[in-house]
């Protein structure tokens, strides 16, 4: 790892979401990189102090609402999607019948 480490790549690291072969990559290039090495210490120090933040409960059950949000897009599209099959079903049908009236003329 020649280039200096992203921070997407150092959330990764942090989070454990790297495979081994790249966490090993970026440990060594950290330790010839003070500046990647401080933003690792930075994100670090960034993380411990979000998690020592109390929690607060929410006042509101918000699951109703951003399930009634996204219900009727879902409504939607299963209903565009039945809608196609059963076009298709129909067509299909059609072309059965006109082909196999096409057989018995002959």
């Amino acid at each position: 790892m020649s280039e200096h480490s992203n921070v997407e790549t150092i959330y990764a690291y942090l989070d454990g979401e790297l495979s081994q072969q790249e966490a090993l990559a970026l440990e060594a290039h950290l330790r010839t990189c003070p500046e990647c090495a401080g933003e690792l210490e930075h994100q670090r120090s960034l993380f411990r102090s979000i998690e020592s933040l109390p929690s607060v409960p929410l006042g509101t059950n918000l699951a109703p609402g951003v399930m009634a949000a996204i219900r009727p897009r879902r409504d939607w599209l299963q209903s565009l999607v039945l809608g196609e099959l059963l076009a298709a079903a129909s067509l299909t049908t059609a072309l059965v019948l006109w082909l196999g009236g096409a057989e018995l003329q002959l």
